[in-house]
């Protein structure tokens, strides 16, 4: 079982379930909330859904980008990106939902954050290019989920808090992802990792002529 998903293309699954567990974690607090706002209803199962969800993510993310770091050559400003990133995430979400006790210094409507966590978010996906960044068809992926995280930024005019910058960047993710699967099986796109085979060919004279 571990054999058939520590790879890439394993990982960058996990990144999309990953990215589709904070999708519903978000979806469903949005939808309670906003019923919550009208009725004053509590519902401690919801509640318990919405924290098994994000708890579920994070668990995930942190297993593709320990196998990113893991299986990946080089590329240690994708890696520390990812890293950072990580951690950015974590922070935001346990301080939006007042895990920390920070009230005093966290606004979660605040304009700066919202366009500064969209920014950050759309450079550590670009940081992404570097799996292949001689390919246009990664490049022309990578250029696409950037700017879908970059939309994050027009929350602001909205008034939202940061958490929808944070569900349009686990949608970015889930495009970008996918796309990239796809370029790998359709060999478009080769990503080199330690512990790949790569296969020896030896031709003789003879293929030459047949």
């Amino acid at each position: 079982m571990f054999q058939k998903i520590n790879n890439i293309k394993g990982y960058l699954k996990i990144g999309i379930i990953a990215n589709g567990f904070f999708i519903l974690f978000i979806i469903v607090c949005m939808v309670y909330y906003s019923i919550y706002l009208k009725t004053e209803i509590q519902s401690n199962l919801v509640e318990g859904i919405a924290y098994g969800l994000e708890a579920i993510g994070f668990i995930l993310m942190a297993v593709y980008i320990v196998g990113f770091v893991g299986k990946l050559k080089d590329r240690n400003l994708l890696k520390g990106a990812l890293i950072v990133y990580f951690i950015t995430e974590l922070c935001i979400i346990l301080m939006d939902f007042n895990f920390l006790d920070i009230e005093d210094a966290y606004n979660p409507s605040s304009k700066i954050l919202i366009i500064s966590h969209s920014i950050f978010s759309g450079l550590v996906l670009f940081s992404h290019i570097t799996f292949d960044s001689k390919q246009i068809s990664l490049q022309i992926a990578t250029a696409v989920g950037t700017v879908i995280s970059l939309c994050g930024v027009f929350c602001v005019a909205y008034g939202t808090r940061v958490y929808i910058s944070i569900l349009i960047n686990a949608i970015a993710y889930v495009i970008y992802y996918s796309w990239v699967l796809y370029l790998i099986k359709t060999e478009r796109v080769y990503i080199d990792c330690y512990g790949d085979v790569i296969e020896d060919i030896h031709y003789s004279s003879k293929d030459f002529f047949e």
